[in-house]
């Protein structure tokens, strides 16, 4: 939670305090990753369910993704998508200044 970050404009970053929680049927260790980094946000150690608040700072969408710690195989997934209030302004091409 959330799922969705509002920026004001596009391309601006995002700041939002993010809510993971999750549960599995077996205990084990887990681990939640941020797509494309190598290292967890946290792990939990011999536990059926897990709790993080994390800070962000983004202007893209980011997917969260949760392992068996040392397997590299996701389990579950869940993506907070950036969203902006303004579109960028495309300036013309042809401008005219009359000085």
């Amino acid at each position: 939670m959330p799922q969705q970050c509002v920026s004001l404009y596009q391309g601006q970053s995002c700041y939002s305090q993010v809510k993971v929680t999750w549960q599995s049927g077996e205990k084990n260790d887990y681990c939640l990753y941020i797509e494309n980094q190598s290292q967890p946000l946290k792990c939990w150690h011999n536990v059926t369910t897990g709790m993080l608040l994390h800070e962000l700072n983004t202007s893209h969408n980011i997917r969260f993704i949760l392992q068996v710690k040392g397997q590299r195989i996701d389990i579950a997934d869940s993506e907070l998508t950036v969203s902006w209030v303004y579109q960028k302004k495309q300036k013309s091409r042809l401008t005219w200044r009359l000085f």
